[in-house]
């Protein structure tokens, strides 16, 4: 959807409640978005066709106004954006992040740009100040610092995205293991839930060399990673509510022992 079919659009109906759309950019510069009464917005943003169009440097009037009050769920997507897209992200939570509750990184995103080193998170917090559910990978999450006691004092609530390229990452465990609790207020991490289920996991813990060629297994210390979540918070629990406990982590520690340690430079 272009923004002349997405402003003729708006002009029509300014009393919705939920929004869908694909985006080419969100380089919209004199754009004013006002919809006072839209409380969820999801946004898949697109490929520019031609970048020459990108300023530069990126300023937060080059995504124009969104006046959008009584937005609460944020969820933003995409396949093909560039890296200056993603950082483009940051403006717009300055402008609508007071009031959303709960903000989400769509999978895609995730699997594509490691957003911790795009700056979508600087001064995170203080644009998204009655944040209660965030949504976002697990390596991401293991850079983010959590909210200062000043929050509102409501847990945060965090669903993370498990996607296999986690699960193969040459980083060590154990940084991740020490960091967590460090990084979070007492208090103030509330229930994990992961993206998938445990059986899912389970499924990803076998190692099958003949197959893949390759270290495809993860060992203890990756279990370990799950009883940070579980303690560390108010509980661990996959996505369909399961809560991790005894019986769930002995079934995972039972396949996981079967695959070697990964060791950095393999």
């Amino acid at each position: 959807m272009s923004f002349f079919e997405l402003s003729s659009l708006l002009a029509k109906y300014t009393n919705l409640q939920h929004l869908r759309i694909s985006i080419p950019t969100l380089i919209i510069p004199g754009a004013h978005i006002e919809l006072p009464f839209l409380h969820t917005l999801s946004i898949t943003i697109e490929a520019l066709e031609d970048e020459s169009e990108v300023p530069n440097p990126l300023l937060p009037s080059h995504i124009g106004v969104w006046n959008l009050p009584q937005l609460r769920y944020l969820e933003v997507d995409s396949v093909y954006a560039n890296v200056w897209e993603i950082k483009l992200l940051h403006f717009l939570l300055t402008q609508v992040g007071r009031a959303i509750t709960h903000f989400h990184l769509g999978e895609e995103l995730l699997e594509r740009y490691d957003v911790t080193k795009l700056h979508l998170f600087n001064d995170f917090w203080e644009a998204a100040v009655s944040l209660e559910c965030l949504g976002v990978g697990i390596s991401d999450f293991s850079k983010l610092s959590g909210p200062p006691e000043s929050h509102d004092g409501i847990p945060v609530t965090i669903f993370l995205h498990m996607r296999n390229r986690w699960w193969l990452s040459r980083d060590q465990p154990r940084e991740f293991i020490e960091n967590l609790p460090k990084q979070w207020q007492p208090g103030l991490l509330g229930q994990v839930k992961l993206g998938v289920t445990w059986e899912d996991l389970r499924n990803w813990f076998n190692y099958d060399e003949r197959r893949f060629g390759f270290q495809m297994g993860i060992w203890n210390g990756d279990v370990q990673i799950l009883d940070v979540l579980h303690t560390t918070g108010h509980g661990l629990m996959d996505r369909e509510g399961v809560a991790f406990d005894e019986v769930i982590r002995d079934s995972l520690v039972s396949v996981a022992s079967l695959a070697k340690p990964r060791v950095v430079g393999d």
